[in-house]
């Protein structure tokens, strides 16, 4: 199994940048991982024009046989198991996925209502919001720690 991180926006930080390099070669030691930064929209476009544009975007980089996961606000919390982690739900969507394991993380406005209906799961990291750059941290870090 594959592990892709699809994402708007470039992080800009250094030390941000650094942190999410370290975790994710800490993930690929265990899986193969991709992050896929894909171009965000400018902030002064309307909301709705900025998430069309980032849909299509991310669509361009999926594949038919893709196990989609978003990262939503109104998604379900994943509950960590009895050694903290939650390597039994990444065993259990490796196990229902085709192709890869692919994660949606939006932009600042969120993601497009129609990509988040193409999702297969849709999972709420923390009900404390982070910026969609720490989330990119967050998520591998929690991936990474599956393995451990």
């Amino acid at each position: 199994m594959n592990i892709r991180i699809i994402s708007p926006g470039r992080v800009r930080e250094p030390y941000l940048r650094d942190a999410i390099e370290t975790a994710r070669r800490e993930l690929a030691r265990h899986c193969p991982t991709e992050l896929i930064e894909v171009e965000d929209s400018p902030d002064q476009w309307p909301v709705e024009k900025a998430l069309v544009a980032e849909a299509e975007r991310i669509r361009a980089r999926l594949r038919p046989a893709d196990h989609l996961v978003a990262l939503d606000l109104a998604g379900q919390w994943v509950k960590p198991d009895d050694e903290g982690t939650i390597r039994p739900l990444l065993e259990r969507w490796r196990d229902l996925a085709q192709g890869d394991l692919v994660f949606l993380i939006g932009g600042s406005n969120g993601l497009a209502p129609d990509l988040l209906r193409s999702c297969r799961e849709r999972i709420l990291l923390s009900q404390m919001t982070f910026t969609h750059q720490m989330a990119r941290l967050i998520l591998l870090e929690i991936l990474a720690n599956a393995w451990l």
